[in-house]
């Protein structure tokens, strides 16, 4: 039998399409997604003191504006491509609208005079962001097999690694060429994406149809069999478990079950999961809405530095792959519950930053680093327990899930819980800092995280008792 994720074999290598080995590999797919994930954050501020000729205390308020309302609309565009996805054979089209959106988002960022038009470019960069989001997780789920799930999601924290190393030079072309020439990596970007998504091979099965190996188009013997039109069935059974028959036609649902995602969120593991990344994200929203202004007051720092000080958050992503495969080979039991430790003493001690003093800054530059790292090991494990609860809920009543699964709209939900901490955090934040300053909103966000490490860890060994309880019983 053949091991779980595995191809059957391909076709001769003289039948095959340009690059076939390239444009249909996970890793091709992995980084088509890392490079839609660019956003830039680090110029907000100034842009709202140049363009937006707005005063010293408004662009705080505005700033916290700008990054909810990419949040909100996120929730918006993760229901709706979810929706899509998990209703269609290939998930490019859900991938390629969310790259035009964002090309039509950045576009509005360019011809913006005011901050009411950077609000709708943040509305429409957020819905976008949606369905590059889901569409994406949910093609990389469909290509890689269960025991790699998590190396692969580590890969898709590269993508922040991108927009944190890249964010930096865009702060830097501000500073030197000016407003219209700090788009010019953004639109690149875009650019190269979109010819990346026309490369992909998302469905192997594709070289079978252009190239005859379709089954019933030769000796089936000999050839490779078609693979199936529903790549969620492919994904959570080995193919020689499916039949041809099945394999090229569209199976139905045979009873009523509760939609999906209703299904979904009845799962205690994937609530559990969802409180975690929207708690995460809370964290890391509050700092990308208070963390520049707070360079450029305390520091004297122009948009470069405030770039740059990103970084301090987004290289620790660089370590998504390892943390992935740590959980690939020993469970994510243990990870969560570290990784809110972690982050709580982190943005604590930043109360203590009060001054210019390099001192000051290295203390700083290093508690951001502990804090990006609590936030990446909690992103690449809820969405590889989202990826097992969906596998195993997929195993026990396939059919409850429609022909298409459900990967896309357990990640949609995830992206969701997500979008509501991007929404929050820098309104709670901006709020705080107004009102109690640095010290106060660090505090604040502080003591959000041991009551986190403790609940998920108990629940953690609860759901680890009640699993071997449940074998020990069959």
């Amino acid at each position: 039998m053949e091991r779980h994720g595995e191809w059957p074999a391909k076709p001769g290598v003289a039948d095959l399409p340009w690059a076939y080995e390239l444009r249909s590999s996970e890793g091709f797919a992995v980084f088509a997604v890392a490079v839609a994930m660019f956003v830039i954050v680090p110029i907000i501020p100034k842009v709202l003191g140049d363009i937006g000729n707005l005063p010293r205390e408004e662009i705080q308020t505005w700033v916290a504006i700008l990054l909810a309302s990419y949040g909100a609309t996120l929730i918006i565009g993760s229901l709706v491509f979810g929706y899509i996805s998990d209703h269609s054979r290939q998930r490019k089209p859900a991938f390629f609208i969310g790259l035009i959106s964002m090309a039509g988002a950045v576009t509005l960022f360019i011809v913006s005079t005011s901050p009411p038009v950077l609000v709708i470019a943040r509305l429409l960069q957020g819905l976008a962001a949606g369905g590059v989001w889901v569409a994406g997780l949910a093609l990389i789920a469909n290509r890689v097999s269960r025991d790699r799930i998590g190396e692969a999601m580590g890969h898709t924290t590269l993508g922040m690694t991108w927009g944190g190393l890249l964010g930096p030079f865009t702060g830097i072309i501000y500073d030197k060429f000016g407003y219209y020439a700090s788009f010019a990596i953004p639109l690149s970007l875009l650019g190269l994406d979109v010819i990346l998504r026309f490369a992909i091979i998302e469905d192997r099965s594709e070289s079978c149809l252009t190239n005859g190996y379709k089954a019933g188009s030769g000796d089936s013997s000999e050839t490779t069999p078609c693979l199936a039109d529903d790549d969620q069935a492919s994904l959570f059974q080995p193919p020689s478990q499916l039949d041809s028959e099945a394999q090229c036609s569209n199976p139905t649902v045979s009873r009523k079950h509760l939609p999906p995602m209703v299904q979904l969120l009845r799962d205690p593991k994937i609530l559990v999961t969802l409180l975690e990344i929207a708690v995460a994200a809370s964290i890391l929203s509050a700092f990308e809405a208070t963390l520049p202004l707070f360079v450029i007051q305390r520091f004297g720092w122009g948009s470069a530095g405030a770039g740059l000080i990103f970084l301090s958050i987004t290289v620790p992503s660089t370590a998504g792959i390892l943390i992935g495969k740590l959980a690939d080979k020993v469970g994510t039991r243990y990870f969560s519950p570290l990784a809110f430790l972690l982050a709580g003493p982190a943005v604590f001690l930043m109360r203590y930053v009060t001054g210019p003093s390099v001192m000051d800054v290295l203390l700083l530059v290093g508690l951001l680093a502990a804090a990006g790292l609590s936030v990446v090991i909690i992103e690449v494990i809820t969405m590889t327990e989202v990826f097992h609860s969906v596998s195993d809920a997929e195993a026990k009543t396939p059919e409850a899930f429609g022909p298409y699964g459900a990967v896309a709209q357990a990640y949609a939900i995830l992206n969701i819980s997500f979008a509501c901490g991007q929404f929050a955090g820098p309104l709670i934040a901006g709020l705080l800092k107004d009102g109690t300053g640095w010290q106060g909103m660090t505090l604040a966000l502080s003591l959000c995280c041991p009551p986190m490490a403790l609940f998920v860890g108990l629940f953690n060994w609860w759901t680890q008792v009640s699993t071997t309880a449940v074998d020990l019983n069959e």
